[in-house]
C-alpha cells in the first residue's frame, strides 16, 4: 500500500480527499436525519356472533352488548433512530368507520411505565361522561341535539387514542393492547398512528410474512444476493490460484454457500441505509 502512495502520489492525495470528504457526508447524513418511529399492527379475532344452521345462534357480548366481532389488536411503537426520544404526542385512531377502539393496556419494554393518555384527553373524557350523565339523568338524551352529541363523543371515545410518552430509548418498544369490536367488515379491523412531535418521522412497518430466513434475511433475497456476491469472491479466488482443480472445488463451495454471504451482504446493507437514512 505504501508503495502504491509512493509511487502515485497525487492520485493518492485525491483517494485520501474524497474518502474523508465521503466519511464527512455520511457523518452530517447521521447527525442531521430525523428521528424515526415505525408502528406494526397485528389483530386476533377471539369471538364471533352467528347464526348458524348447524351450530345454532351465538352472541358475544361486551357490558351486556351484542357486538358481532370481537378482537384484540396489538400495535408496536419502535424507536429505530439513533437517538432517544423524549415527550412523544401519539394519536393511535380506527381505519373503519364500523369499529369500536374499547378497553386497553399497554407497557414500555424494559420499562415498568405504560402508555399514559395524555391530560388533554382525559379532561375531554370527564366532560363527556358528567354531561352525558346529566342529560341522561334529566331524561333528555333521546332529543335530537343531544342525541348527536352523544354519539359523537362516543365516536370520539371509541375511536383514537391519545398519549404522551415520556421517555423512548433507541431501540425501545412502546406495545398498546386493544380490545375492539367490528361491525360486518371482511377486511377485518384497522388502526393507524400519528405522532405530533417535531421532526419525528412515522413510518407503518407490516408485520413480516412466514417465510425460511438465514440470519434474519428471506432465503430467497439471501440467494439472489448470493449469486451477486458469491460471482465476485469466485473471480478473485480463480485470478490468485493456479491449479483448475483447487479452483473448481472452490467454486463449488462458493457455489453451494452463496446464501450465507448474501444473507450477512444484505444484513450490513440494512444495517449501514438504517444509520443513513433511516
Amino acid at each position: 500500500m505504501q508503495e502504491f502512495f509512493d509511487s502515485y502520489p497525487v492520485l493518492s492525495k485525491l483517494a485520501l480527499g474524497f474518502g474523508g470528504m465521503l466519511a464527512g457526508v455520511a457523518g452530517t447524513i447521521v447527525q442531521n436525519r430525523r428521528p424515526l418511529l415505525t408502528y406494526s399492527v397485528s389483530h386476533t379475532q377471539i369471538g364471533m356472533s352467528a347464526n348458524d344452521e348447524v351450530h345454532g345462534q351465538v352472541e358475544v357480548r361486551y357490558q351486556g352488548n351484542v357486538v358481532q366481532n370481537l378482537y384484540l389488536s396489538v400495535i408496536e411503537i419502535r424507536n429505530r433512530s439513533i437517538r432517544d426520544l423524549e415527550n412523544l404526542d401519539i394519536k393511535t385512531f380506527r381505519g373503519i368507520a364500523n369499529m369500536a377502539m374499547l378497553t386497553e393496556q399497554s407497557v414500555i419494554e424494559s420499562s415498568i411505565e405504560p402508555v399514559r393518555l395524555t391530560q388533554d384527553y382525559l379532561n375531554r373524557i370527564a366532560t363527556d361522561s358528567e354531561w352525558e350523565q346529566a342529560v341522561r339523568e334529566a331524561g333528555t338524551d333521546r332529543e335530537p341535539e343531544n342525541a348527536q352529541r352523544l354519539a359523537r363523543d362516543f365516536d370520539f371515545r371509541t375511536g383514537q387514542r391519545h398519549y404522551l410518552i415520556p421517555v423512548l430509548n433507541r431501540g425501545q418498544v412502546a406495545r398498546i393492547t386493544y380490545l375492539t369490536a367490528l361491525g360486518a367488515n371482511p377486511g377485518g379491523p384497522a388502526i393507524w398512528m400519528t405522532c405530533q412531535s417535531k421532526g419525528v418521522r412515522v413510518k407503518h412497518k407490516p408485520y413480516p410474512q412466514a417465510t425460511t430466513h438465514l440470519l434474519g434475511v428471506p432465503l430467497q433475497h439471501a440467494g439472489i444476493a448470493g449469486l451477486f456476491v458469491g460471482t465476485i469472491i469466485a473471480i478473485g479466488f480463480a485470478s490468485q490460484v493456479a491449479a483448475h482443480w483447487i479452483v473448481a472445488s472452490g467454486c463449488y463451495l462458493i457455489g453451494a454457500f452463496a446464501s450465507v454471504p448474501g444473507a450477512a451482504t444484505l444484513r450490513a446493507y440494512d444495517w449501514v441505509r438504517a444509520k443513513l437514512i433511516g
